[in-house]
């Protein structure tokens, strides 16, 4: 009885940082937009920014792959991936509208989580105007993701559907 009841835990635990992995690897390739979009004389980068872009392929790569071994179904992997960028482009949507200033006073309510969502809204706001494309790119890959979500979960209802009904005996042609 107890296995049963860790599963769904354990599976909801690893989800839900699988979540934060993929946004943040989201967040932090914007700094790669900007050198897609900008020639590097244009403005000033980091000198960690190749890095820094890798490692947040990395992050986006390994939390897709951990999302797909716990939902199972590609499906509702690529919903899940699509709600998960959505969220990032209306974070960053909301970055660009309010503004650095009211955004570092509101983080006084943060206590102790102050210094780090100080240095994440500097992040944000030194490539944001720079890159304001970048939120339209998320919304379209979020849309993107979702439709394809779509389509592939009705080919998976409709294979599911005709193997109850037929069995080990149905040839399924693609």
């Amino acid at each position: 009885m107890k296995k049963s009841v860790h599963k769904p835990v354990r599976s909801a635990l690893v989800l839900w940082i699988s979540c934060v992995i993929y946004m943040t690897g989201l967040a932090f390739l914007v700094p790669l937009l900007s050198l897609i979009f900008f020639p590097p004389d244009f403005f000033m980068t980091p000198t960690n920014l190749g890095r820094l872009t890798l490692i947040a392929i990395a992050l986006v790569i390994a939390s897709a792959i951990i999302i797909k071994f716990y939902k199972k179904s590609m499906g509702d992997t690529m919903h899940y991936l699509s709600y998960m960028t959505l969220i990032v482009g209306v974070i960053a949507t909301v970055f660009t509208v309010v503004g650095k200033q009211k955004l570092i006073s509101a983080t006084s309510a943060l206590g102790q989580l102050e210094p780090l969502a100080t240095v994440y809204i500097e992040y944000w706001a030194y490539f944001t105007p720079k890159v304001g494309l970048s939120i339209i790119i998320y919304l379209v890959i979020a849309a993107t993701f979702w439709i394809i979500g779509m389509k592939i979960k009705k080919k998976e209802f409709t294979i599911g559907f005709v193997k109850k009904i037929y069995g080990g005996r149905a040839r399924i042609f693609k």
